[in-house]
């Protein structure tokens, strides 16, 4: 196996821990709290930011995530770093994390083959991109074995996306989404702002989510998924709400996060 096979860890010992002991113990600690819900989990909004904010957030995805047992995830987030116009599909073998190494699925190199006008490969979005790398560690700790595939949304239209997705949609498979809510507001101000960014989300408004500023960073991951949520009658569930101030202590510029379950009913 030579290197051009792995995507390594950009963010580790920063965002999260290096170490691979530590990084499960906290990933363990965390989802302490995380309970059971009716139906099927088959989509998640989850943050991205460094764990000691965003991770309790997280973390109340565990139960249903585990209880899912997904041999594929389809993992999306937003480009933060290198200004894509299309969505980014890896196409590395394996996702190297601390925790280890996940296969990449042999889908990646159908999407990208079946859909150019959405899917690139960018090697550049691989080595700087943090809102895929921050959720994949959860993921391995909750699921016994899966294979991913890893996008990265540029400024793209997501219904397109959405439709190269849907095909792949199955019990079998987890959507998930990588998303922060509102940057740098006070935290009185970001909790009414977000409020109303979740309320959108719950109620499938396309129209109002697209309304206002700094709703959310991963809004157009967060879009393909309502689309197809909307098509497929999966209902939207709010597990846990916070803002980077309910760790920090700091709620003079905070940042939103959300985790979102959306369901089949049993």
């Amino acid at each position: 196996m030579t290197p051009n096979t792995i995507r390594e860890p950009a963010w580790a010992g920063s965002f999260y821990p290096a170490d691979h002991d530590e990084l499960q113990n906290q990933i363990q600690a965390m989802a302490q709290q995380s309970t059971e819900h009716s139906g099927q989990l088959r989509a998640v909004i989850m943050p991205h930011a460094g764990y000691i904010y965003s991770g309790q957030t997280a973390s109340y995805a565990e139960h249903d995530i585990h209880n899912a047992k997904p041999q594929t995830i389809i993992l999306l987030g937003p480009d933060h770093h290198v200004g894509i116009t299309a969505s980014h599909i890896c196409q590395k073998e394996y996702w190297q994390t601390p925790l280890g190494r996940v296969k990449i699925s042999e889908k990646t190199k159908e999407l990208l083959d079946a859909y150019p006008q959405v899917f690139q490969n960018n090697a550049l979005s691989d080595h700087k991109e943090h809102s895929l790398e921050v959720i994949v560690p959860f993921l391995q700790t909750w699921v016994d074995q899966f294979e991913l595939i890893p996008i990265v949304t540029g400024q793209i239209n997501p219904e397109p996306l959405a439709s190269a997705i849907l095909p792949l949609l199955n019990h079998q498979t987890l959507l998930v989404i990588s998303s922060d809510l509102s940057h740098f507001l006070d935290d009185t101000e970001a909790r009414i702002k977000d409020k109303n960014t979740i309320t959108s989300i719950l109620n499938m408004n396309l129209e109002q989510l697209t309304r206002n500023d700094n709703k959310a960073c991963g809004l157009i991951p967060i879009y393909t998924l309502l689309i197809i949520a909307k098509s497929l009658n999966w209902q939207p569930q709010l597990l846990h709400y916070a803002t980077s101030g309910d760790s920090s202590g700091d709620r003079s510029r905070v940042v939103g996060y959300a985790t979102i379950g959306f369901y089949e009913e049993d």
